[in-house]
Formats: C-alpha cells, structure tokens, sequence
C-alpha cells in the first residue's frame, strides 16, 4: 500500500532519473562507431555504370584531462544519494505511521477512560454512589464531557492525518 504511496512515487522517479543520467555519462566514454553507405546506378541504355561509396566514422571522445571522469562520478554520487533519500523517504512514512497509530490509541485509551469517570459521576448524581455536592459533580461531569469531545474531534483529526499519511486525501464531508 505504501508503494504507491506519492511521496515515494516521486523519489523512485528521481532515482530513476539519476541512474539514467549516470548510464548516459558513462557512456559517452566510450568510441562511437557509426556506417554510412549509398549506391548509385546510373544507364545511358549502352554503359552501365555502378558507384558504391560506403564510409565508416569513429568518434572517439578526446582527451578531456579527465572532466568527462568527473562528471561520470558526479552522477554517479547524485544517483546513489537518490537511492538513499529513497530509503529515508520510505522510513519517514513508516515512522509518521507508527507515530499517527501511537496518537489514536493513546487518545482511545483516554476517551475510554473518560467514558467511564462521566459514568461514575453520572452514578454519582443518580445516587447509585456516594454523593458528592451537586455543583462539585455537576462542574466535573461537565468537564469531562467537554475533555472527551476534544479528545474526539482530536482523534478525527488523527484519522485524516493517518489517510494522508498512506497516501490518500481527505475531505470533511459537512
């Protein structure tokens, strides 16, 4: 899933890019052979005549005082330091995810836990436990309502940071 991921699509095009920059480099090194050839066939209906030219070109790079060397191991570092921002991106996305999976279920645990203290304050009020005054129970139940719905829009939050973080978008539906 995370393969696709853009972030990773995008390194892997520039490691792409880089190794084929290194191939060509290294390439031009080498001689370049190239034939050329034409026949020509001319008849005046008495003589035939035939010409043939065929031709053979070497290009053979000149002696640069090693700037062709350089520039060949100039690509060949921008290419083996794509493959490794290629690893540091695909571990800064495992990383985020394991954080954002972290986070929900720290924040999970939390809104259990403050399920349970509005139950027993509600509890409180019921009478089913002891009692506490009725303004101390009243402004703790409030409380912890209100911690557990910012703990709840928070885990919302953390939801769309976790679909942008494999890759997807995110769209708050009104």
């Amino acid at each position: 899933m995370l393969a696709r991921h853009p972030s990773l699509q995008v390194q892997i095009a520039n490691t792409k890019k880089a190794k084929e920059d290194y191939r060509l480099e290294n390439f031009r090194l080498y001689p370049s052979v190239t034939l050329h050839g034409s026949a020509v066939d001319i008849s005046d209906f008495s003589n035939d005549a035939h010409l043939f030219i065929g031709g053979v070109t070497v290009d053979v790079p000149i002696f640069d005082f090693g700037a062709q060397l350089d520039t060949v191991r100039a690509r060949r570092d921008t290419y083996t330091a794509e493959q490794a921002r290629l690893g540091a991106v695909g571990n800064d996305l495992a990383s985020d995810l394991v954080r954002i999976y972290r986070e929900i279920y720290a924040v999970s645990e939390r809104i259990l836990t403050l399920q349970v203290e509005a139950v027993a304050q509600s509890q409180q009020q019921q009478g089913i436990t002891p009692p506490l005054t009725a303004i101390d129970a009243e402004l703790a139940l409030i409380g912890k309502q209100q911690e557990l719905e910012v703990d709840r829009a928070r885990l919302l939050v953390l939801y769309a940071e976790l679909q942008k973080a494999m890759g997807g978008t995110w769209k708050w539906i009104p």
